[in-house]
């Protein structure tokens, strides 16, 4: 706080009472107009503040409106591209599934053709094996009968 000197003339004048007074009247003064400058400028800063704050806001909402639609197209196009990648995917993956589909038919139908073959040779081996055991068994028979007819011809002839 500045120190008020009262000049000497008026000092005389007003007297000692009189001089703190006044001194007491200037310094309540200056701290009157200290508070209401320190109040307009506090007043003008908080309406800058805020004018500061909305352009601020104003231009958030602005560049995240932008971003939104940034990120939308960005969205729609991942979509698009999802959506085609899909799509080659199931072709590829229909593509495969029919060469596995003709592979494992021709797979079945050499394996039909090689049991069918294998059933035929098996077959083909049973008869060749039966007749041989038929014919055996005849030729069993036929000794079996020759030998029972020696018999009865020894054993009846005496």
């Amino acid at each position: 706080m500045a120190v008020i000197t009262v000049p000497r003339p008026l000092r005389e004048k007003l007297g000692e009472e009189g001089t703190d007074a006044l001194i007491a009247l200037l310094n309540e003064a200056g701290e009157n107009n200290k508070q209401s400058v320190i109040a307009v400028v506090a007043e003008r800063f908080e309406r800058r503040l805020a004018e500061e704050i909305g352009k601020l806001r104003a231009e958030i909402a602005e560049a995240m409106g932008k971003l939104r639609t940034e990120v939308a197209g960005e969205i729609s196009k991942l979509r698009v591209e999802l959506s085609e990648e899909t799509n080659k995917l199931r072709v590829e993956l229909s593509e495969e599934t029919n060469e596995l589909r003709v592979e494992l038919s021709e797979e079945t139908n050499k394996l039909r053709v090689e049991l069918s073959e294998g059933t035929n040779r098996l077959r083909a081996e049973l008869h060749e094996l039966r007749a041989n055991l038929i014919q055996w068994m005849f030729v069993f028979w036929i000794g079996q009968i020759g030998v029972l007819t020696g018999i009865l011809f020894t054993f009846f002839r005496k």
